[in-house]
């Protein structure tokens, strides 16, 4: 089961700089990134890239048992 679901999309490149900062995770296209994979990326990758439309908040999903 996945622990991230893809949320809205993000069109501010430091908004997405702003999550790796704090250590978040981000989808890029339809995959979970965690900060430190994404903090080896330039910013000018980054903006591109965010241009582009390919990052998008990561959610967790709620992993609780029903009763």
């Amino acid at each position: 089961m996945a622990k991230w679901e893809r949320g809205g999309r993000i069109h501010d490149p430091m908004m997405v700089i702003d999550f790796i900062m704090t250590g978040d995770v981000v989808f890029n296209g339809n995959k979970p990134q965690n900060a430190g994979w994404l903090q080896n990326w330039s910013i000018s990758q980054i903006k591109r890239e965010t241009a582009m439309g390919r990052f998008f908040i990561a959610l967790p999903v709620n992993r609780e048992k029903p009763q």
